[in-house]
């Protein structure tokens, strides 16, 4: 989610929107499937610029301990966030993550892979 960051960054996750209802026609899930939307923000504690990208390091899981990546076709309504994000010292961002899961799928946590020096971390879903 943080490039490797070693200076100050806050991650916040605001909400979980499922089921997300699509941007478009064109950006609704598969028949088969649902989109999910994490809606994240960013902020720079550090001194020096922070390239943020949510979507590369984060996973959904189910229930049946099964991961999804963020999703490259499907897109909820709302603000993305940006593949990458250059954030200046102080600056914050806000965006949405979709995946796209299948109907029956059991999200239970969102789990971000870690970093250089820093272990996995893990929000669990009620």
């Amino acid at each position: 989610m943080l490039d490797g960051a070693k200076q100050p960054v806050e991650v916040t996750l605001l909400r979980v929107v499922d089921p997300a209802p699509p941007q478009s026609e064109s950006t609704k899930a598969e028949p088969t499937g649902r989109l999910v939307a994490l809606e994240w923000r960013i902020t720079n504690l550090g001194a020096e610029t922070l390239d943020a990208s949510p979507s590369a390091d984060v996973k959904v899981h189910d229930a049946q301990g099964k991961a999804y990546d963020y999703s490259i076709g499907g897109q909820a309504f709302g603000t993305p966030f940006p593949a990458t994000a250059q954030l200046a010292p102080g600056e914050s961002r806000t965006g949405l993550v979709t995946y796209e899961v299948p109907l029956n799928a059991k999200l239970v946590k969102i789990q971000h892979r870690g970093g250089f020096d820093q272990p996995p971390v893990q929000w669990p879903l009620p």
